[in-house]
């Protein structure tokens, strides 16, 4: 609907320019007496007509690109990947053409590619969806904008999959923001999407309806292709594309490529016996080609491959002519197992174990071929150039896909994955993951060389049934560092959640707690020194931190914590909801505990299991942001202030939002009366309106606030008849309902001669205290300054901006520097080191940062959990004070350490 209304918009603006091209050219004419323009004008003058009508199109083509060219982009997102290589054997098939029409269509949401068999693999869904992928209509439709997440049958559990959900967001968008919960990973992803251009999000292998919903979000420009077996896990409403087997032109295409000319009997005979099943048919034709290479002739090696099939797979004991049932899973089963068993007689003696051994790794993950080649090492001794030239030689078989990209990656397809590790067992299985980890992981956590061992080598260890030795790996600083810088805060949270231990569920909640202060922060050291400031005195994490600082003087300059903190981890925090990126103002929690309702400013309200987390309903209104909630009895209506209305919301049993009253100025709080049967609200102007539930109409009750600074929060008696309202100034008012620009701050400078003072309007003025005149007027940065500080030898002065950036003037040349915090939320206070060489700011960021002076460079951070109001310096220079909602902190500075600087 919105693209209908953005083209006629157009239209109107486009006639709307020709009119004015008319009337433009009628007024110049009609000022014009003369009878001849000068030059080439003549020609408007005597060709108005037509000139009026090339203008007039002109404007509405201009018009045009300027609205289409207007698109949402994001210059920070990693560049999109190349379009995928399509494999040369691949053949084009219809459900492709149908596929692309699918994702292509201006109303598509979500495209599913399944097979009419639930469960069953190796129909070719994510050789399609490369092929999609590639298409150069669905290029140009997303403009590159393609991306390919592999979910996985092993992704299970809700932390899992979070995890998954934030691992796609860092790789479309490069926000590595993290979450333990998949219903919040999953909200974050699409606010992030609906603020970018067209996207295609490409899921491959989903198994399981709680790993495709938190995607399914997705934002308003992003179209979801799903590949799966199990059809049921796609929402109602999606575009389906079943892939079975292959048509007889495309299974025959595949079957002989690169092969010699076959009898046609031998032909037919093998697509019966492979039931035109695209894994199959690959396989044998790898089969056969291998055989020819070894000098067979090519229709004895067809022969032989057609043999296997019959004799030890699905036709044993059938009619030869009989094409193979691809709805009985055993049958596809034995025909898996001829044909790779048939393949394994051609691998050199123990190849075919090194295969089995591949099984090891996760499904649907890309193996490092380093990874195996160390394997290999443990298990058979294998050096590294042998071990890849069997990599090459199980490609070539297509027992595996071997691509060169970072060092080289194995693909197993998880239909061979099954079959070698039921040929495996369990027992082997077991001590396969423990040899993997031996051979795989260094004791250097810090430089663990791939991204696959830092997801999953807690995973392998719990599968060897070393829980203790997962606990101790991931309780350990240095891996949650790593985990820390390459998912996240939630991803080493994650890992213990998963170890079935006390002491790993106690450690996991320690780096829960302290995830909302883990946002990225650009250096990894800078990140690195929040972590060790919020765990450093916290049990199990205390000594290991200390060992880091004293062992490691790269993590310097940093800040510490010198005293006790005032607001540590809270042992009975379970969970924080708070999304970033869209503010929570208000929340409410229903009178048994089984709920609780969150609003923020984007007008969303949601309600989520008080227990799992999971979101239970949810409803956007578009009368303003959410600034209170109240809870109705027994699950029912909410009451909500959304703007200048008080609203009744019923999410639980999606009936029509309602308007109880509406208020002349925006609402800032709400309370509802024990009975239900009156609402009162608070503007920011002091007013408090009490509405009837009945009428929707105002009561003949209004109270007006004098207080200075306005209300807090409003309160009703269980009888519903006295209303308290807390006020800003300390007071509280109580009604019975029946009856009833100064300067923002100063510095003086050191030598006593001088004093600055910033106004709202942020222009400082130095005033000389000797003639009490003005002497330097210093300009730069928008809006007030809240405080200010001068260098010990007056060269410089720095403020404190509301806009979120500290300001550096040099009153003698005038010159001025904006040092950026990043979020744009107010810096509260500034101090100028004792030395001169630093800046220290606190402010509603809860964040602490040192500034470089000479260079304005942000050199260490710490954060808090409360936002933060002042800081002052130790005349040493070496610890700094703050102080902030919470309490006081007390911060040891240590600068980088120069080369003869002998101190500890």
């Amino acid at each position: 609907m919105w693209r209908v209304m953005k083209t006629v918009a157009l239209c109107v603006a486009g006639a709307l320019t020709a009119a004015v091209a008319v009337l433009a050219s009628l007024a110049a004419n009609a000022a014009t007496p003369q009878s001849r323009w000068p030059g080439p004008l003549d020609t408007f003058r005597t060709a108005a007509w037509p000139w009026v009508g090339v203008l007039g199109v002109t404007a509405m083509a201009l018009a045009a690109v300027a609205a289409f060219g207007n698109r949402p982009t994001v210059n920070e997102d990693p560049p999109p990947p190349a379009a995928p290589s399509v494999p040369a054997w691949v053949a084009d098939r219809e459900e492709s053409h149908r596929a692309v029409a699918a994702v292509c269509d201006p109303q598509a949401t979500n495209v599913g590619i399944t097979t009419s068999l639930e469960g069953a693999g190796g129909f070719g869904k994510s050789t399609l969806a490369t092929l999609i992928c590639s298409n150069r209509r669905v290029r140009r439709r997303f403009r590159n904008r393609v991306y390919t997440v592999t979910v996985g049958r092993d992704v299970r559990g809700r932390a899992a999959i979070a995890a998954k959900v934030a691992e796609a967001t860092a790789f479309i968008t490069g926000d590595t923001t993290a979450f333990d919960d998949p219903d919040r990973a999953g909200d974050h992803l699409w606010r992030l999407l609906s603020r970018r251009p067209r996207t295609l999000l490409v899921l491959d292998d989903v198994w399981e309806p709680d790993q495709l919903a938190p995607f399914l979000r997705g934002g308003r420009n992003c179209v979801c292709l799903v590949t799966t077996r199990v059809p049921a896990v796609l929402p109602p409403g999606s575009a389906r594309v079943r892939v079975d087997e292959m048509s007889p032109d495309q299974a025959r295409a595949v079957l002989t490529w690169e092969l010699p000319s076959l009898p046609e009997d031998l032909i037919t005979g093998l697509l019966h016996a492979t039931g035109r099943w695209a894994l199959l048919l690959r396989l044998t034709n790898r089969l056969i080609t291998r055989l020819i290479a070894t000098g067979v002739d090519p229709v004895a090696a067809a022969r032989h491959a057609l043999e296997a099939l019959r004799t030890q797979g699905p036709a044993l004991g059938e009619p030869p002519a009989e094409l193979l049932d691809l709805d009985d899973p055993v049958r596809r089963s034995r025909a898996v197992r001829a044909t790779v068993e048939a393949g394994i007689t051609l691998l050199p003696e123990g190849d075919a174990r090194r295969l089995a051994e591949l099984s090891v790794f996760v499904e649907d993950e890309s193996i490092p071929v380093p990874l195996v080649v160390r394997l290999w090492q443990a298990t058979a001794g294998l050096d590294e150039l042998p071990a890849r030239e069997l990599c090459v030689l199980l490609d070539r078989l297509s027992l595996v896909t071997l691509s060169p990209v970072n060092g080289g990656r194995l693909a197993l397809h998880d239909v061979l994955r099954d079959y070698l590790r039921s040929e495996l067992g369990q027992t082997d299985l077991r001590r396969l993951h423990a040899v993997l980890i031996d051979a795989t992981l260094p004791n250097d956590l810090q430089s663990v060389p791939d991204g696959y061992l830092l997801d999953h080598a807690v995973e392998h260890l719990l599968a060897a049934g070393e829980s203790s030795r997962a606990e101790r790996l991931a309780g350990d600083l240095s891996w949650v560092e790593a985990r820390l810088h390459q998912r996240g805060s939630a991803a080493a949270a994650s890992d213990l959640a998963r170890i079935p231990t006390p002491t790993a569920a106690n450690l996991a909640r320690d780096l829960i707690r302290v995830a909302p202060l883990l946002a990225p922060l650009g250096a990894p050291q800078l990140l690195t020194s929040v972590l060790h400031g919020r765990l450093a005195q916290l049990p199990h994490w205390d000594h290991q931190v200390r060992a880091r600082w004293a062992a490691d003087v790269g993590l310097r300059p940093q800040l510490i914590p010198h005293w006790p903190l005032p607001d540590p981890p809270d042992p009975h925090l379970l969970q924080t909801l708070a999304q970033p990126g869209n503010t929570l103002l208000s929340v409410a929690i229903d009178p048994a505990g089984t709920w609780v309702a969150t609003g923020n400013a984007a007008g969303e309200v949601v309600i989520r299991d008080a227990s799992t987390h999971a979101v239970l309903a949810q409803e956007f209104i578009d009368a303003g942001r959410i600034s209170a909630l109240v809870a109705g009895p027994d699950d029912g209506p909410l009451t909500v202030v959304a703007g200048l209305a008080v609203l009744s919301v019923d999410p639980w049993n999606r009936r029509p939002t309602r308007v109880l009253f509406a208020c002349p100025e925006e609402a800032q709080h709400v309370v509802v009366a024990p009975q239900g049967h009156w609402y009162a609200a608070t503007d920011r102007h002091g007013n408090i309106l009490i509405g009837d539930s009945s009428s929707a109409a105002y009561l003949p009750h209004s109270f007006r606030i004098t207080a200075r600074g306005g209300r807090r929060a409003l309160a009703v008696s269980p009888n519903g008849r006295l209303l308290a309202v807390a006020c800003r100034d300390g007071s509280v008012r109580v009604w019975d309902t029946v009856t009833a620009g100064p300067a923002c701050s100063i510095a003086v400078f050191p030598d006593g001669t001088r004093i600055a003072a910033a106004g709202e309007e942020g222009v400082v003025t130095i005033w000389d205290l000797v003639t009490r005149t003005p002497v330097t007027r210093l300009t730069g940065g928008s809006g007030a300054v809240l405080a200010l500080s001068a260098a010990p030898d007056g060269s410089w002065l720095c403020g404190a901006g509301k806009d979120g950036t500290v300001r550096l003037w040099h009153p003698q040349s005038g010159t001025y520097r904006a040092l950026e915090t990043g979020n744009g939320r107010p810096v509260r206070s500034v101090a100028a080191s004792p030395d001169g060489r630093w800046i220290a700011s606190v402010g509603a960021d809860a964040t602490v940062r040192i500034w470089d002076c000479a260079g304005g460079h942000l050199i260490a951070v710490q954060r808090t959990e409360a936002p933060l109001r002042s800081c002052s310096w130790r005349p040493d220079g070496q610890h700094l004070a703050v102080g902030g909602e919470r309490g006081l902190y007390v911060y040891e500075f240590r600068p980088a350490r120069s080369g003869n600087d002998p101190t500890p």
